[in-house]
């Protein structure tokens, strides 16, 4: 297996290799022993997700709450409850998760697509016995030994943050100004799936607090909706670009392509599958106003670095509202963001120095994909939802080019007849 700290250069140098390579031939059907392995591993995946185990209960009333103390001057730690049950359930995957491991391991291969199948096993069921160690932390309320396991899962700080910013000439249309609730979102949404050929159910929950293309879970592939969300017209197609055009598109042709990087056979480690929305984000930007700026990513960055020394909720909110306070509804902004770096804490007061560290990927998987796009390599962005480990192994057992990609981006927010579907033109 590969090591940990794999780079760029690491991937660009296995993708211009050219020894023993095989050429990808998508829906690609494995041997019925190997299949069976495949499908049982993808049956666990399925219903492990690291991110709706780390889901608070109630989210809207702890949120409001805590604002209207906020307003009035009193920053709390709130009190974070999780679903026990799911937690549970997740953690008593232990065993299959071992017995599987031992199966795949004890394979033998006959050629290198075998081989390829093997390692990319062999990948997702590490990933799953980490999300397995991160539940059992959970329910023994450890934040030091989560904190641990969510850091080795999803990277630690990097050396130094740099704040990216783009410019040229915005040529972005004039657009109808309209509003689209959640049930518009998600109309927009299944319009932009047909022009893609894709069909994933739609969900508008109560409890989620933000969209999430979700490739697996409990209830299989779904797109999940806040109840509350509302957004402009230029909004909304930024939305798509992101969720859409990048994140179900990359798993989509992950799935045909390899039969990994998507739904099922999807692992945790998002920072290439976010650098390529990151991309498309940086792309509507300049296009519509002819400048971009990470700055929600420097935000996510600093909100961890204090969590992680050990400051609590009130402290990395209170620290985030200050800079964001000339903003509207900057205490919402503010305690959104210190959600996200807790959740999965059992203690929001942190003494253990815990960061949900997921969110790395926003700056992180930006930083890769400009260096993949610097040197001409950006479409490997769109092979599938891999992490940089799982693009390695690929590119040192296949023959790659952009020509291969099944489901190229038709870029719906320049497309008039989808514009005109939604009635913004």
């Amino acid at each position: 297996m590969l090591e940990e700290k794999s780079t760029i250069q690491n991937l660009l140098d296995a993708t211009k290799a050219g020894d023993r390579k095989i050429s990808a031939r998508p829906n690609y059907i494995p041997p019925k022993y190997l299949a069976f392995l495949k499908s049982e591993i993808g049956a666990v995946n399925r219903e492990v997700n690291v991110v709706e185990m780390v889901e608070t209960l109630n989210p809207e009333t702890t949120k409001q709450k805590w604002i209207d103390h906020a307003m009035h001057g009193r920053f709390e730690n709130p009190i974070f409850d999780y679903d026990t049950e799911k937690i549970l359930k997740i953690a008593s995957k232990e065993a299959k998760v071992l017995e599987l491991f031992d199966l795949v391991y004890d394979y033998s291969p006959n050629d290198l697509r075998e081989q390829f199948e093997i390692e990319m096993m062999l990948y997702v069921l590490q990933n799953l016995l980490l999300t397995v160690e991160i539940a059992k932390s959970m329910l023994l309320r450890d934040d030091k030994a989560t904190a641990k396991l969510v850091r080795k899962k999803f990277g630690s700080m990097p050396d130094f943050v740099k704040n990216l910013c783009f410019e040229k000439q915005p040529e972005g249309a004039d657009l109808q100004n309209k509003k689209f609730d959640a049930e518009g979102i998600a109309d927009a949404f299944y319009l932009a799936q047909d022009y893609y050929g894709f069909n994933w159910p739609i969900v508008i929950s109560d409890n989620a607090v933000a969209i999430d293309v979700r490739d697996k879970s409990e209830d299989g592939k779904q797109i999940v909706i806040p109840r509350s969300r509302v957004v402009d017209s230029s909004q909304l197609l930024r939305l798509i670009g992101h969720e859409i055009e990048s994140h179900m598109r990359g798993s989509m042709n992950g799935l045909v392509l390899f039969g990994f990087g998507g739904l099922n056979m999807k692992t945790d480690n998002e920072e290439l599958y976010e650098g390529l929305a990151m991309l498309s984000d940086r792309d509507f930007d300049l296009w519509k106003k002819g400048r971009y700026q990470n700055e929600p990513a420097s935000y996510y960055v600093q909100a961890m670095k204090m969590a992680l020394d050990g400051s609590c909720f009130a402290e990395v909110a209170k620290s985030l509202w200050q800079q964001r306070r000339h903003e509207p509804r900057s205490l919402e902004k503010a305690y959104n963001i210190a959600r996200r770096v807790f959740r999965g804490v059992a203690d929001t007061n942190n003494p253990a120095g815990y960061a949900f560290t997921k969110d790395l990927a926003y700056y992180n998987g930006l930083n890769q994909a400009i260096e993949l796009e610097a040197n001409g390599y950006g479409w490997l962005l769109e092979l599938g939802s891999f992490d940089l480990n799982q693009l390695i192994i690929i590119a040192r057992h296949f023959r790659l080019s952009p020509q291969m990609i099944p489901y190229k981006r038709i870029d719906l927010k320049t497309d008039e007849r989808f514009l005109s579907d939604l009635g913004l033109i």
